[in-house]
């Protein structure tokens, strides 16, 4: 049996955290290096193309416990930035390249939504439904948006409690037949 054991350059795995941003929000880029092999890759370095969101390009990411990165020398590259705040809003791709000194590369991307602040907001509560004499049969909660984006309701819950309770219940926002994005005037 033959074992052919070939080269390999660094290559990474970007993230930003948080996922999505406001704009002037702040987001931790990171990149986990996997260093190159035959030989094992010395002087490792990572830069990424933030002009997208109003940064540099290239801009160098830190693996010594500066500029938002966590532990030093321990090949998760990082950088820790503020989106100025008059970035357009949308997904934003940010390409990233990984080098060594011994001249190899490799690359991939960071994703980052840069969104606006939810406009979301209760236009109408009707908590009386069920009671005597009352005119609607069930309580409702009317949500309007007044903003340009569509915003995901998946999850959210509505809390609540009797006149005279001592605890909080719960009832979720149960949308499962119908979208659960509620879409710009809806």
């Amino acid at each position: 049996i033959l074992t052919v054991v070939v080269p390999s350059p660094p290559s990474g795995v970007g993230a930003a955290t948080p996922p999505s941003v406001l704009p002037g929000g702040s987001t931790l880029l990171t990149v986990t290096v996997t260093p190159g092999t035959l030989p094992p890759s010395t002087g490792l370095a990572v830069v990424a193309d933030l002009s997208t969101v109003g940064g540099s390009a290239p801009q160098s990411f830190f693996d010594d416990a500066t500029n938002g990165d966590v532990t030093a020398g321990d090949d998760v590259f990082s950088y820790l930035w503020t989106v100025p705040a008059e970035t357009a809003l949308g997904s934003k791709s940010l390409p990233f390249t990984v080098t060594d000194l011994e001249g190899r590369s490799g690359g991939g991307d960071i994703t980052l939504n840069v969104v606006e602040l939810s406009m979301l907001v209760i236009s109408q509560v009707y908590g009386g439904g069920g009671n005597t004499n009352a005119p609607y049969l069930n309580d409702f909660v009317e949500l309007f948006n007044r903003g340009t984006s569509a915003v995901d309701v998946n999850g959210w819950s509505i809390q609540y409690t009797s006149a005279t309770g001592t605890s909080w219940g719960s009832q979720k926002v149960v949308l499962a037949s119908v979208p659960t994005l509620v879409p710009p005037g809806g």
